[in-house]
């Protein structure tokens, strides 16, 4: 690198792209806690009650839920956050990153007509790279799927399309694949529509997607295999899980809580509260979306 070019060394990896990185004995943890914080304080919800799954399983409409909000900008800015109470009760927790193999397997899911207002789906999905997580996403579908079958493939569509990228970034890297990456899906019928052409006669609704999975799985690129739905790792990007099932996936992700305690000095984090308080009531330009997506490689 140095030969191509002009680099300078920094020493070892402590902060980057708004991550901190800090080595472990199996390797090292990342975690977002700053930003979380932040995003708290813009909120007004630092000292909040944590809770132990980001959504109910039960959602209630306030009576005021159609009145404008005092500050838009600040709205836009916090939207596409996880539950704040959530938050609150995991700023310690973030990924694991160890040695590990450079096989690619992914696990894929939907929720069909899950938005009450709209009945539009969710798609979700998580990569892996050996036994680490390296890509995840939990997104509203642009249209409104007419049965489950097109919502799921959907989301199917979606995940190979993550899986191919990896494998061309993972190829200009010059890092061999040992093997076909495989991607869990917990619909038959889905499943049935990839593999067998009879099916697509009756599916002529969702006929690109069909295609574009099909010709991965004919391509010998990608291979489908079923998972159970109770151990469908993306289930927790598509909908209200109960705390027992959503802490029990959280864990087959590899989030845990970080494994050093690091007490900073209480005027410092007093006045940076200050600042971002602040900083929420100054006008926006930009807005999170729903989506929530990092891949390995994307800055």
């Amino acid at each position: 690198m140095h030969t191509a070019f002009s680099m300078i060394e920094l020493g070892s990896i402590s902060y980057f792209l708004g991550i901190s990185v800090q080595p472990c004995a199996k390797g090292y943890f990342l975690s977002q806690s700053k930003y979380a914080q932040e995003i708290l304080i813009k909120s007004g919800l630092v000292d909040c009650k944590p809770c132990l799954s980001p959504s109910a399983t039960k959602t209630i409409s306030p009576m005021n839920a159609s009145a404008l909000f005092a500050y838009p900008a600040l709205y836009r800015s916090i939207v596409g956050a996880l539950l704040l109470h959530y938050l609150k009760g995991t700023l310690d927790h973030g990924l694991i990153f160890q040695p590990s193999s450079f096989l690619l397997q992914a696990f894929s899911d939907s929720d069909w007509a899950g938005d009450c207002e709209d009945r539009k789906s969710t798609s979700g999905y998580c990569v892996f790279l050996g036994d680490n997580l390296i890509s995840w996403s939990a997104k509203k579908q642009t249209t409104v799927s007419r049965s489950s079958t097109k919502a799921e493939y959907c989301s199917l569509a979606h995940t190979a399309a993550e899986l191919s990228w990896l494998q061309m970034l993972l190829h200009e890297l010059h890092i061999s694949v040992p093997s076909i990456p495989v991607l869990w899906y917990d619909n038959t019928s889905a499943l049935a529509l990839a593999i067998n052409p009879v099916f697509h006669a009756r599916s002529k609704h969702i006929e690109v997607d069909c295609h574009y999975v099909r010709d991965r799985v004919a391509a010998k690129a990608l291979a489908l295999h079923y998972v159970p739905t109770s151990d469908q790792l993306a289930d927790v990007f598509t909908k209200a899980l109960s705390i027992a099932h959503f802490q029990f996936l959280k864990g087959k992700l590899l989030v845990i809580s970080s494994p050093i305690r690091l007490r900073g000095n209480d005027k410092s984090i007093e006045t940076h509260q200050q600042q971002v308080q602040q900083d929420s009531r100054a006008p926006h330009s930009h807005s999170n979306t729903s989506s929530i997506n990092l891949s390995l490689g994307v800055g």
